[in-house]
């Protein structure tokens, strides 16, 4: 899994506070080792609790999907749950560095993009709303699955993502993204 800033930051965190551990260790300082050693559960489990959460909250989301009625009202909760995919997604990898977290939202994205193929143009269009988003997360994930069909609207998108400062999950989404599709335009 590619390091995002969070994770960096996270990871250099880790490094000082294993350090200290270390050399409590080395000094007997049993007080200091217990609060290092309990600080660390404490995290994991705030992490697991999170990732539960919104686990759970992903799990709702798809069941009240099958109950809504009516393809306006469907396709609204189709957006609602590509964005909020996205993010769990981001907060998977960028936040509580969870790879099951990062690949259920990972797969419910994959799964959410081709219900919007069903309902032809309106849900094309619907598709597009992400773009928008105050979520660089949902603008992400829209532009690079839109990149290959609506340049002219994932391109700007995407390159405002790549200027905003951190190496995010939306940001290596956003490189990836812009790399492939210009790879891919100069072998055509």
């Amino acid at each position: 899994m590619p390091l995002c800033h969070a994770s960096i930051s996270n990871r250099l965190a880790l490094q000082g506070t294993i350090t200290r551990l270390i050399k409590a260790h080395n000094e007997g300082d049993l007080e200091t080792q217990r609060s290092i050693l309990r600080g660390f559960v404490k995290h994991e489990q705030a992490s697991y609790e999170r990732k539960v959460q919104l686990l759970g909250e992903s799990k709702t989301m798809k069941q009240e999907m099958r109950t809504v009625k009516g393809p306006r009202k469907r396709l609204a909760h189709l957006v609602a749950l590509y964005k909020f995919a996205a993010d769990v997604r981001a907060i998977g990898k960028d936040e509580i560095d969870d790879r099951e977290t990062y690949l259920t939202a990972n797969r419910m994205l994959q799964q959410i993009y081709p219900e919007f193929t069903a309902f032809g143009p309106e849900g094309a269009a619907a598709f597009e709303s992400p773009l928008d988003d105050t979520s660089p997360n949902a603008r992400a994930c829209a532009g690079f699955n839109l990149i290959a069909t609506l340049p002219e609207k994932a391109i700007p998108v995407l390159e405002e993502i790549k200027r905003s400062p951190g190496l995010t999950c939306a940001w290596l989404d956003a490189d990836f993204a812009l790399a492939k599709y210009r790879i891919g335009r100069r072998t055509v």
